[in-house]
């Protein structure tokens, strides 16, 4: 088994790399909600969700590497859910104009698909970064 220190840097650079694709995912489907608290704090909340999502990505990652199915991605899939449902339950944002919505399911199709598809991305880019 491989030390902790020597493996560091690997689960720092998902973090990152997790980080930044899901700040610019953020920041580009922002405009598609409508913020229902706290407008002055838009860049917050931005960077907020980017760092959660980056923490989630993670915690997937490593599960996706443990046991190397499709379960972390169909978890990170219904997290999705889960967060679009709380969030527009508690009235903490709501949907735009512009937002298409998954019919039956009725949550926003961007925010639904962006845990997801992060996931798989940052897996198979760090993946195959690490094999060069």
């Amino acid at each position: 088994m491989k030390n902790f220190y020597t493996i560091r840097p690997y689960y720092i650079k998902i973090f990152v790399l997790a980080f930044a694709v899901n700040l610019i995912w953020e920041k580009l489907h922002y405009g598609l909600y409508v913020s229902n608290h706290y407008p002055a704090v838009s860049g917050y909340a931005v960077l907020l969700g980017a760092f959660l999502d980056a923490v989630y990505v993670s915690l997937a990652i490593l599960l996706f590497k443990r046991f190397g199915s499709a379960f972390p991605v169909i978890a990170a899939l219904g997290a999705g859910v889960l967060i679009e449902k709380l969030a527009l339950t508690f009235s903490w944002w709501s949907y735009g104009p512009m937002m298409p919505v998954i019919p039956l399911i009725n949550t926003g199709l961007s925010p639904t698909v962006q845990l997801a598809s992060t996931v798989l991305a940052i897996y198979f880019f760090v993946s195959d970064s690490s094999h060069k």
